[in-house]
């Protein structure tokens, strides 16, 4: 406005100015302008074309001065004029015409003027008044439409008035009447749901249809009421522009239906400001039932998306009531910096997985980053009602706090990629099905708080998976019943093929769980009968550092499982450590062939009160797998006065079958190669290094330190073939197992280290032909195939 006057001022003054200048210097002056008519002095005829050219040169002179002008008249409320007139290069239509005003016969109506220019530039004036449109009319691009406050077009039912010109209105209501209005390509820079008399989401629907060609919607501060499934975006490159402070508001309908729909391509919804213009839900919702009976039901959801590269930015979806977002088959989503806030305290989350910020029913390449989720069953879920593959999503820089099941949980996916999450109290970072993930970089913390409905379920679970990696991810808090990293096939047949689980932190300070990182068949669930047929290939767990106090555990640190012989193939176990201060088995390898278990370390603290032994590692129906440079130590040193550390009762490498099957014929031909086993407090009992050798399995370098090896009185054991055991206790019995069929020639060589106050050890005491063992002697013994025999030997 200020520089609209200071030039309006500046014209009067570079008139005064030229007057008062002598006749010669005016005559010079307009000269230097260009102008046609140069003298003052000048007389007689007066030619049109030089009176344009004055005007032309004195325009381009003033730098377009006379545009300024004609916009800044139109600001000039008008209270005494006549209609038809020219107002400062303004026509203005007469509101009071009582007949149609696309009649082009009546004097002043909206057609007689824009008809009487001939197609020629007109800027059109609307005083306060109704101007009825009863038929279709098109106002061309030559026209351009000032609207004074108070004038309104009246458009009747199943007409359209088109505008294709310059349009100029204040926030204040210009159309009303149940016909439509549509505005061409240009005309206007954005709509403003302000000007549509119906209000609410009725007027957002008329802002949003009256671009057919797309454009921007604007929705300035204030509360909008939302009727349910009103507001359809359908028209292509149509955006939604929300000002802080916009609160839509469906709080007075329930949650019958969606509140906006996108239908149309390249559309999006946009929050200015701080993010804090809200798409307002109910407050007094319904509990979602499990599984959603039908599409229709998720069609609930506060946005229900179809359409194409559709884009979320910088909003909030505020107490929802079931799904935040609905994407049904919609590709290239994106949603960045929106709030997805569900009810924490009104829901029930054993009620269901489908309560959702975001539900991603098909399309692909879709990305959702920067946004916060929080209070929902779910962050980001699926549970594949048919729209399709959610193939090569998005998850990167979101925060996930109380959500009680899975941060994302999708189903018939491929190429995930999921890295620089944030999930606080939640019951678990991801479950998800299909190859090709990479989920890397999350940081964690768990809390059965969050999991109110008591499922067990992986932190990281990847179902029916090959080509994945999980890495350098941070899981911590209270274990949820799980797996912490879980790769599992859930149908018969399928493989599991070269999935990495490298260099991920697992600190873990409570609740219970029943692997840290597993791969293969779940553990059956009664009555389910469990998966079979199904094979493991070329897994590595690589790098990892575990971290577990008072955690209680079913199965183990570090876990391959199948379900029949050889379906484990060339897994890796390399490079991780074990810290642990409960009874855990470390690795334990099942059904496998060709592994390597490779410089990983099992450390165990001792604090509990079982005299129940633990297993470091612990190899079953395995074969032709080479174990080496891994470390046993347990170390109850810092255990409190009411720990007995006679309790630290561990079996380091042990070997056996599944069932009555003879071990020999399943578990044979392994290596071990330079481990280590260490107990770090004297009276702790080492049960067993080796227990039930396989047929052909070899040990060397082994380093036993500490108290060695120290059975129970009586204990059956197998030591293995070509090792010198070293074993310490007073008034011991060793005895070999008579449960298992020894080869013939098995020799074990054994070493009484009751050098200091200690006695000698009877060797298969239980047997006719016992054999005893002084302090500082070795005792040699041979299966002859029915018995025992051999000698102490110096």
């Amino acid at each position: 406005m200020t520089r609209r006057i200071s030039m309006f001022t500046a014209l009067f003054m570079l008139i005064l100015l030229v007057s008062a200048l002598p006749v010669s210097a005016a005559t010079a002056f307009t000269r230097y302008l260009g102008m046609g008519l140069t003298d003052y002095t000048e007389s007689g005829h007066v030619w049109q074309k030089d009176l344009n050219n004055n005007f032309t040169a004195m325009d381009a002179y003033l730098g377009g001065l006379t545009a300024e002008i004609s916009s800044f008249s139109s600001q000039i409320p008008i209270t005494s004029f006549t209609y038809g007139m020219s107002l400062l290069g303004q026509r203005i239509a007469d509101p009071t015409v009582a007949t149609d005003q696309t009649i082009a016969v009546t004097t002043n109506s909206l057609a007689y003027i824009i008809s009487a220019a001939s197609g020629s530039a007109l800027d059109l004036r609307l005083p306060p008044g109704t101007y009825l449109i009863s038929n279709n009319y098109t106002i061309p691009a030559s026209v351009r439409v000032s609207m004074d406050q108070g004038a309104v077009f009246s458009i009747a039912s199943g007409k359209t008035l088109t505008i294709n010109g310059p349009f100029n209105a204040g926030l204040c209501g210009v159309f009303s009447g149940s016909g439509s209005v549509s505005f061409g390509a240009g005309s206007v820079k954005e709509v403003y749901p302000q000007w549509f008399t119906a209000g609410g989401s009725a007027a957002i629907l008329a802002a949003v249809n009256s671009q057919p060609s797309g454009g921007i919607v604007h929705c300035i501060p204030g509360t909008y009421t939302i009727t349910p499934a009103t507001i359809i975006m359908s028209t292509n490159n149509t955006e939604l522009r929300l000002d802080d402070g916009v609160v839509l508001d469906n709080s007075a309908s329930g949650d019958t239906d969606y509140s906006i729909k996108i239908t149309g391509n390249h559309c999006s919804i946009t929050g200015t400001g701080n993010g804090t213009g809200q798409v307002l839900c109910p407050a007094n919702f319904r509990a979602p039932t499990f599984p959603p009976a039908t599409v229709t039901d998720l069609n609930k959801a506060v946005i229900w998306n179809t359409g194409q590269d559709t884009v979320l930015r910088n909003f909030t979806l505020y107490n929802i009531p079931f799904v935040g977002l609905h994407n049904l088959g919609g590709a290239r989503l994106l949603s960045d910096g929106v709030k997805y806030l569900g009810n924490w305290t009104a829901y029930t989350f054993a009620s269901g997985y489908s309560h959702s910020g975001a539900y991603v029913d098909g399309g692909e390449d879709n990305e959702f980053r920067n946004n916060f989720f929080y209070g929902c069953a779910q962050g980001i879920g699926s549970d594949g009602f048919g729209g399709g593959d959610n193939n090569r999503l998005r998850v990167v820089n979101n925060v996930f706090s109380k959500v009680g099941n899975h941060c994302v949980y999708l189903d018939t996916l491929a190429d995930l990629e999921m890295y620089n999450n944030k999930g606080y109290l939640v019951g678990s970072l991801a479950a998800v099905t299909g190859s090709g993930h990479k989920i890397t970089s999350n940081y964690v913390f768990t809390d059965p708080y969050a999991n109110a409905g008591g499922v067990s379920q992986s932190n990281i679970g990847l179902r029916n998976a090959s080509f994945c990696q999980v890495s350098n991810n941070y899981l911590t808090g209270t274990a949820t019943g799980g797996d912490e990293i879980s790769i599992e096939n859930l149908a018969n047949n399928i493989d599991l093929v070269s999935n990495i689980v490298d260099g991920n932190k697992i600190y873990l300070t409570g609740g219970s769980m029943a692997t840290a990182i597993k791969v293969g068949t779940p553990l059956p669930a009664a009555p389910a009968p469990q998966i079979s047929t199904t094979w493991s290939k070329n897994n590595r767990v690589i790098n990892n550092d575990i971290n577990v106090e008072a955690c209680s555990s079913v199965t183990g640190i570090i876990r391959y499982y199948a379900t029949a012989a050889d379906q484990v193939i060339a897994p890796v176990v390399l490079n991780n450590r074990m810290s642990l201060s409960l009874a855990f088995t470390g690795v334990n390898l099942q059904f496998a062939r060709d592994a390597i278990i490779k410089n990983n370390l099992y450390f165990n603290s001792g604090l509990y009160a079982s005299s129940t032994p633990m297993t470091a590692y612990k190899f079953d129906t395995v074969h032709d797998s080479e174990v080496e440079g891994n470390e046993v130590v347990t170390d109850n040193s810092t255990a409190s006065t009411a720990d007995d550390p006679s309790h630290i009762v561990l079996n380091g490498f042990v070997e056996l079958a599944t069932g009555a099957v003879t071990p020999s014929a399943v578990t044979h031909h392994n290596r071990f190669i330079n481990n280590r086993i260490a107990s770090g407090v004297t009276g702790g009992s080492l049960a067993s290094i080796t227990l039930i050798a396989g047929n052909g399995s070899t040990i060397s370098g082994l380093a036993a330190t500490g108290d060695s090896l120290t059975p129970s009185t009586a204990t059956s054991f197998a030591p293995h073939h070509g090792h010198v055991f070293h074993l310490t206790g007073t008034g011991r019995n060793f005895n070999p197992s008579a449960s298992y069929v020894w080869p013939v020639g098995y020799a074990v060589d054994l070493y009484n280290d009751n050098t200091i106050g200690g006695g000698a050890f009877t060797y298969n005491s239980s047997a006719a032909t016992s054999h005893t063992v002084a302090p500082g002697k070795h005792g040699m013994f041979n299966f002859s195939g029915s018995d025992w025999s051999g000698s102490q030997v110096d």
